[in-house]
């Protein structure tokens, strides 16, 4: 185990949010899934919506080489603008309420706050 006095001297926590304080799981296929498919409606591509494995199979990795591995047969132009309507409506459902913390994160943050550490978030996305 590490000596704890030389943790003393650190100050912020920086945190990779989703999936280690939040999980995005429940939702993210549904608006994958709409925002795929309201792309295809008005511009006849991709070919098909990726699937929860798919997209799952994803995450942590960078944005761009997301929305490669997920819509090959699309320019880096419409990946762009399907990753820019999937980080909105990501936004949107999380600050009406969904999405789940993982259980006893309000108590941890609490108590590291309640000792002084600053939290600054950290994230694959923008």
């Amino acid at each position: 185990m590490s000596d704890p006095s030389t943790l003393k001297n650190i100050k912020n926590i920086l945190w990779d949010v989703d999936g280690t304080l939040f999980s995005s799981e429940g939702i993210i296929h549904q608006i994958y899934q709409d925002v795929f498919q309201a792309y295809r409606a008005r511009h006849g591509v991709p070919r098909r919506v990726p699937t929860l494995p798919e997209i799952l199979d994803q995450i942590g990795k960078p944005v761009k080489t997301i929305f490669e591995n997920l819509a090959p047969d699309l320019s880096d132009e419409q990946r762009s603008q399907i990753g820019l309507s999937i980080l909105h409506g990501l936004v949107q459902a999380i600050t009406s309420g969904l999405g789940e913390h993982y259980a006893d994160v309000r108590a941890v943050l609490e108590a590291l706050h309640g000792r002084g550490y600053r939290f600054f978030a950290a994230s694959n996305g923008r």
